[in-house]
């Protein structure tokens, strides 16, 4: 099967892979939650529609152009070279004319930058991660899911301090853009 895996870490150490899986146009998310479920997040690459420019500059000694997407409520901006013609890059982005060598979402949420680039004659094998009792849900359903698991540990806190004496209330406001993702409604 013609694929590409992507690993990479995010805070609190715990790890999160996507698997691209380019002859079936299907990208596999598997991410975890507060308490280190994995879950299978599948979405659709090439979802991203680009807008390249004419401006240009340099990663890693190759010439590189910059293109633009709104994706899901950001917009994104993207460095990719023609000079290495794989129509791929860092998380979900894809769809240019040459790898992505920068992915940088406007408020910083997001920044990849290639730091490094190793040609290979042969074939490159890449373990593929099994995961197990894995609960396959869509992003939106993930980011409700830890904010409501963010909100238990809070009331956890809460009902452990009254016991305590106190008298304090925790409340937790979600604002829109609290995800990479952002969808309509919560």
């Amino acid at each position: 099967m013609d694929c590409l895996m992507e690993v990479f870490l995010v805070l609190g150490g715990k790890e999160n892979y996507i698997l691209k899986m380019y002859a079936l146009s299907k990208l596999n998310e598997y991410v975890n939650d507060h308490y280190g479920d994995y879950y299978l997040i599948e979405d659709d690459l090439g979802i991203m529609e680009w807008e390249i420019g004419d401006e240009k500059k340099t990663i890693l000694g190759f010439t590189c152009v910059k293109a633009t997407t709104f994706f899901r409520g950001r917009h994104y901006e993207a460095w990719f070279s023609p000079e290495i013609p794989f129509s791929t890059g860092p998380w979900k982005a894809d769809g240019l004319p040459g790898l992505i060598l920068e992915l940088r979402e406007e408020n910083g949420m997001l920044h990849f930058t290639a730091s490094k680039i190793n040609f290979h004659e042969e074939l490159v094998e890449l373990p593929v991660p099994t995961f197990k009792n894995v609960k396959k849900i869509s992003a939106r359903q993930f980011s409700d899911l830890v904010w409501k698991q963010a909100e238990e540990k809070f009331k956890f806190i809460e009902a452990q301090l009254r016991k305590e004496g106190s008298n304090i209330t925790i409340t937790v406001n979600r604002p829109k853009d609290e995800s990479l993702e952002i969808f309509d409604e919560h």
